[in-house]
């Protein structure tokens, strides 16, 4: 989870595409990845829940909430996201979003979202 994440940040549509299970792949996949990542800024990622995905296990889930900015707006996305290992290597099978962006755009002397205890001005605004 933690390196998909990291490759929405870096925008690596490449890695995206590979890390995401074959018989979910779609031919415009790449297309599409590059034009979402002229729109988002992901900035934080937190893991709420794991279970199972050890190395002796051939499936795990995991529960995480993504910060993301987009267009001034900062928005949450919770999802529980299913992965499968087939010949050692992890994919991304498919994701339940159980809650989609509580949007809230920010004030200069609001609390920064990131929990530093600085007004957003002085923190990530």
């Amino acid at each position: 989870m933690r390196s998909r994440y990291s490759a929405f940040c870096t925008k690596n549509a490449d890695y995206l595409i590979t890390s995401h299970h074959p018989s979910k792949r779609a031919t415009n996949d790449k297309q599409e990845l590059e034009a979402s990542f002229n729109q988002s800024e992901w900035l934080k990622l937190t893991i709420v829940s794991a279970s199972n995905g050890l190395s002796e296990d051939t499936e795990g889930e995991v529960e995480f909430i993504a910060t993301y900015r987009q267009q001034d707006v900062l928005s949450n996305l919770r999802e529980r996201s299913r992965f499968v290992k087939e010949n050692s290597q992890w994919f991304y099978l498919d994701g339940l979003t159980q809650e989609t962006s509580n949007s809230t755009k920010r004030q200069r002397n609001d609390p920064c979202w990131c929990g530093s205890g600085k007004k957003f001005k002085k923190c990530h605004g």
